[in-house]
């Protein structure tokens, strides 16, 4: 497959915290594609009462913005696969950071295997998510073949059209990410290639893993350790 362009799909809600620190992380890792590659970075937000939109807006990185109310995980995912301007998409959250070569790495087999559909990286945490993301991902993949992290992977909009995300309850969360993370992976499967990627990595806040167990959900990540030169975190947000 030779894209002519590729679309970076962001899933949002009250990120204000998180968003600065993704605009410039995400800006070093375009600059690593090719220079013919055309580019689109969509924000698609549910619903946010912070200043995660205004944010998102003011960045001349960020080319597109939609938003709706109460859209939940898969459904703000969905909508921004279904408005993105390009049919190769890369999929992310706001409030995760990109290491070097997470890009190129997830795209790499779209070029090389014309019946790839699907590719994916791993994800680590902090907080509670630092000792638990493991054990929560070996969890999910003895109920199916892939485990697939929602802000971690690069997908073919035709495939997702023939397997789309399922309705499930969105207030349920383990139900939520057993069909983001892992049916949905399974299902995409059917239609092509499902490749992981074990260099395209990625840390997260710990907000999945807190939510899922019943405790608070952190502030703003102001304790990361992720290293800045890696993060490019240090960097002007705009």
């Amino acid at each position: 497959m030779s894209p002519d362009g590729v679309s970076i799909v962001i899933v949002s809600y009250n990120e204000e915290n998180y968003l600065p620190r993704l605009i410039p992380n995400l800006r070093a890792r375009l600059k690593e594609l090719p220079d013919d590659i055309d580019t689109e970075v969509l924000l698609s937000d549910g619903g946010s009462t912070d200043r995660t939109v205004e944010i998102a807006r003011a960045s001349p990185l960020i080319d597109t913005v939609v938003s709706e109310e109460d859209s939940g995980v898969i459904g703000g995912r969905d909508k921004g696969i279904r408005n993105a301007e390009y049919d190769l998409q890369v999929h992310g959250d706001a409030d995760t950071v990109y290491r070097p070569g997470w890009l190129t790495g997830l795209l790499q087999p779209f070029s090389t295997d014309d019946d790839t559909v699907l590719t994916y990286g791993s994800v680590s945490g902090e907080g509670l998510e630092t000792g638990t993301r493991e054990l929560y991902a070996g969890l999910l993949s003895t109920m199916g073949g892939h485990y697939c992290p929602g802000q971690n992977r690069a997908l073919y909009r035709p495939a997702y059209k023939k397997s789309p995300y399922r309705d499930v309850p969105q207030d349920v969360a383990l139900v939520t990410s057993l069909e983001e993370e892992v049916h949905f992976a399974n299902r995409m499967e059917e239609h092509g290639s499902v490749t992981a990627i074990p260099s395209a990595s990625c840390k997260t806040s710990g907000r999945q893993t807190e939510d899922i167990l019943g405790v608070a959900q952190k502030v703003g990540g102001v304790d990361w350790k992720f290293d800045p030169s890696q993060s490019t975190a240090t960097h002007s947000p705009n």
